[in-house]
């Protein structure tokens, strides 16, 4: 716009179909559209000073769902195909506006760089759920309607300030100060209309929170000689909440017991961390870090029967260790890393489905430990082609759990998970890039092949063995772009999934009175997606 201010401005739509053939509508779910806008602006009136300031805001909304019928007594049975029809609660999907607004300005004060950053964030949503009627390998469609709905709205102001020193020395850090204020609130709603027990009912429940974060952090950084860096940080934060909760019965009969419950939470946490960095070369680091986190507690915000006694949890506590090192190989065509980590978390906070309440309920697990190796490896013998992979092990499980929600093929009502794995983790996860490059005169032909995958895992809390678990898979990902060497336009074929390998990211057991005929919900991830891109630049 001029010498000292510069604007951007950006948007995107989209509106793609669905994969799922709904035949109770004689549609495609799920649908999604999306309208997003966002403006950016720098001013650089000095060499002293400079500003940034960024809005983005959105519209998303999805037409239809992604949840299939499964048997509960074989493998998952992932198929396109599922049968809703509206209720009370209308039409099945998800809806969400957002604003995002930041500031950020940096100053020069002698030697140091004092930064604020100014932050606002917006959203209003709901998203409405309605489980697959059909009875998985009969075709016959159960009269049982149950569906929920979740609208929430959140906004939050956030403020921090931070103070830079001169880099490169033998000695930097950083000091500074955070805060934020949020409110948020959901009141889903809750529809049963079962035939087992003659009951149709609509209930309502309530839950506002207001919260308050005040943070303090600082990192130093020291080179006490030469390729050694020790780097030293260390955060205290002090969080306060106040939460309410309660329900009521909009129509038909009661279901469900209605109860309230009400909390505040105070706390102050510190997480210290200790890196220290070597340089065995100008193509190898080594190094080894310690470090605590911590995630705040919170409250119980849509669980019917939520009472003073369970309406908190407690904030969650780790411990890591982490070693590695960082190379350069082959005169700079090949990058080599690779890292080992062992963390220990406390009061683990986890939220399970329990079927025999029809609810999920969040707790803190008392113990966790997960273990593993990384790498990863990129071979870029020339500009025209090179190869990325990446591997990681991980065994991770609850040391000790006891007054968990049962397993399946566990007698309860509760039981002690200690030993056992962590559902939706994989011990194995890796991924193999491939890209290749040919000019022709003053175009360019670009190809990218991946091949991801991940070996089984459970993805249903109650960690079935059959409708629970997703066994081990891998996917093909291809692009092929054809571009002039400016790429001031290009086109392209996407293609993702191309083997079409259905896969499910998660799934629970709908248990009776909410179905009088056994079936699992399997949410299934999209299938093979072929497309055609074009993209100019102006």
């Amino acid at each position: 716009m001029s010498d000292t201010l510069s604007l951007r401005v950006a948007t995107r739509l989209q509106n793609q179909d669905g994969y799922i053939k709904n035949l109770g509508t004689g549609k495609e779910d799920p649908r999604n559209k999306l309208q997003l806008f966002r403006i950016s602006a720098l001013w650089e009136p000095t060499d002293n000073f400079n500003l940034a300031a960024k809005v983005e805001m959105s519209n998303y909304e999805r037409d239809g769902g992604l949840g299939v019928s499964s048997p509960t007594t074989t493998v998952q049975q992932p198929t396109l195909v599922r049968y809703t029809t509206n209720s009370p609660l209308g039409q099945e999907g998800y809806t969400n506006q957002s604003v995002l607004g930041s500031v950020t300005a940096n100053l020069k004060v002698g030697t140091h760089t004092l930064t604020s950053i100014t932050g606002y964030s917006w959203f209003n949503g709901a998203v409405t759920n309605y489980f697959d009627q059909r009875v998985p390998g009969t075709g016959q469609v159960v009269e049982n309607s149950v569906a929920n709905k979740y609208p929430e709205n959140f906004h939050q102001f956030s403020e921090e300030l931070r103070l830079l020193s001169p880099t490169g020395g033998t000695l930097e850090y950083v000091v500074g100060a955070y805060y934020d204020r949020s409110t948020y609130n959901v009141d889903p709603y809750l529809y049963y209309n079962l035939l087992a027990y003659n009951l149709v009912s609509l209930n309502q429940t309530y839950f506002h929170q207001e919260a308050r974060t005040i943070s303090v952090f600082g990192q130093a950084t020291v080179r006490p000689a030469a390729g050694l860096r020790i780097i030293g940080s260390l955060r205290y934060t002090n969080t306060h909440k106040d939460g309410q909760f309660s329900g009521a019965l909009l129509g038909g009969q009661l279901f469900r017991p209605l109860t309230s419950a009400s909390g505040s939470i105070s706390e102050g946490l510190a997480d210290p961390s200790v890196t220290v960095q070597y340089d065995v070369s100008h193509n190898l680091m080594v190094y080894a870090v310690y470090g605590r986190g911590s995630k705040s507690g919170g409250f119980v915000s849509n669980t019917l029967g939520t009472t003073n006694a369970t309406f908190t949890y407690k904030p969650e506590r780790s411990r890591n260790w982490e070693a590695g090192i960082k190379s350069t190989l082959l005169d700079g065509k090949a990058t080599l890393n690779i890292s080992v980590y062992d963390t220990k978390f406390t009061d683990l906070q986890t939220s399970g489905y329990d079927p025999d309440s029809s609810t999920y309920i969040t707790k803190n697990a008392a113990a966790a430990s997960s273990k593993g190796v990384e790498g990863s490896l990129r071979i870029a013998p020339s500009r025209y082609f090179d190869i990325t992979a990446s591997a990681a092990y991980q065994d991770i499980k609850y040391d000790s759990y006891p007054g968990a929600p049962c397993l399946a093929g566990m007698t309860g009502p509760i039981c002690d998970l200690s030993g056992h794995r962590l559902p939706y983790t994989s011990k194995f996860t890796g991924n193999v890039s491939v890209h290749g490059r040919a000019d022709i005169g003053d175009y360019k032909l670009d190809g990218t092949a991946i091949v991801g995958g991940r070996s089984g895992y459970f993805d249903s809390d109650d960690q079935s063995p059959l409708y629970g678990y997703q066994k081990g898979y891998a996917k093909v990902d291809l692009r092929i772009q054809f571009a002039p060497k400016d790429e001031r336009w290009h086109i392209a074929f996407v293609g993702k999934n191309l083997t079409n390998n259905l896969t499910t990211g998660s799934a629970f057991r709908l248990p009776f009175p909410i179905t009088t005929s056994s079936r699992a919900i399997i949410f299934v991830e999209p299938p093979r997606n072929l497309a055609i891109e074009a993209g100019v630049k102006f």
